[in-house]
Formats: structure tokens, C-alpha cells, sequence
């Protein structure tokens, strides 16, 4: 087995691992957020916040250890997926701070605070879709080389059926 073999598989272990751990997390934290908009947090809350507090870190871990290990293993990658994936991988970033943001304010400011929690659940339903661009754009016809730079075609990106 060849190291790249070896680089591949263990990243998309950790990227299996992400997307799993990912979705928990973004599911219970978005059913969180609707029990506290819809005033029954006492109901799911406590549950759902003893269940979150240590994953959600972890989730991260793994998102972090996938992006470390592309650009170890991969060096030459790091130029396409940052000149690619700007917008998208911006809007992920500012998404997993507001989501990082909200487990601060919870801990140690007024908990069930209702603005947060909104945008803690849009958050939760927002990162998966701003990720899942990713796959559309994997499929080919939005990338073009122009002068040897890669170059990302948004109008039909943002048009497609399959965005």
C-alpha cells in the first residue's frame, strides 16, 4: 500500500468520522434551539446540552484533522481548495463561530436566550448546506483553468439545480 493510499483512507476516515459525529450534533443542536423557541425547553434542554457539551468539540477536531491532513499529505491541494472553496469554506467559518459563539453565551451568560438560540439552530441547519456545496461543485462544470489559476464559475454554481 502506497502512502497515498494510506494519506486517503485515514482522511476519509476522519471525514466519515465528521460528517457522522456532524450531524448528530447539527440535528440536536437545531431540535435544541426549536424547543427553546417553542418554550419547551424544559423538556430537552438539560438532556440535550449534557449530550452536546462534549461533542461538539470533538466535532470540530475532526473537521480540522481532515483540512491539516489534505494539506500535509496533499501540499499541492492547499492552492485549489483555497482559491475554490473561498466563499463556501468562509461562510462554514463564520457559521461554526456563531455555533462556537452560542455554547459561550449558554455556559456563561443568560441561558435560553431565544435570539441565540435561533441563531444557533440556523447555524445547525446552515453549515451542512454550505458544506454540501462542496459535492456540487465536485461534479464538474464550475471550475475553469483561466490564465493557470483555477477559477470558480458562482452564476452557474448558484443556479444549478444541484446547489
Amino acid at each position: 500500500m502506497s502512502i497515498e493510499i494510506l494519506g486517503i483512507s485515514v482522511l476519509w476516515l476522519f471525514l466519515f468520522g465528521y460528517v457522522i459525529v456532524g450531524s448528530i450534533d447539527y440535528g440536536a443542536g437545531f431540535f435544541n434551539a426549536y424547543s427553546i423557541i417553542r418554550g419547551k425547553q424544559h423538556i430537552l434542554s438539560k438532556i440535550i446540552q449534557r449530550y452536546l457539551s462534549p461533542v461538539w468539540e470533538v466535532t470540530n477536531v475532526f473537521f480540522v484533522f481532515f483540512f491539516v491532513g489534505i494539506v500535509g499529505f496533499f501540499p499541492q491541494t492547499a492552492y485549489y481548495f483555497g482559491t475554490i472553496l473561498l466563499v463556501p469554506g468562509s461562510l462554514a467559518l463564520v457559521l461554526l463561530a456563531v455555533r462556537g459563539s452560542y455554547y459561550a453565551f449558554e455556559s456563561y451568560g443568560a441561558r435560553g436566550h431565544k435570539g441565540y438560540a435561533f441563531m444557533y439552530g440556523a447555524s445547525g441547519i446552515l453549515i451542512p448546506a454550505s458544506l454540501s456545496i462542496v459535492l456540487t461543485i465536485s461534479e464538474g462544470g464550475f471550475v475553469s483553468i483561466v490564465n493557470g489559476h483555477p477559477v470558480l464559475d458562482y452564476t452557474a454554481l448558484f443556479t444549478s439545480p444541484l446547489t
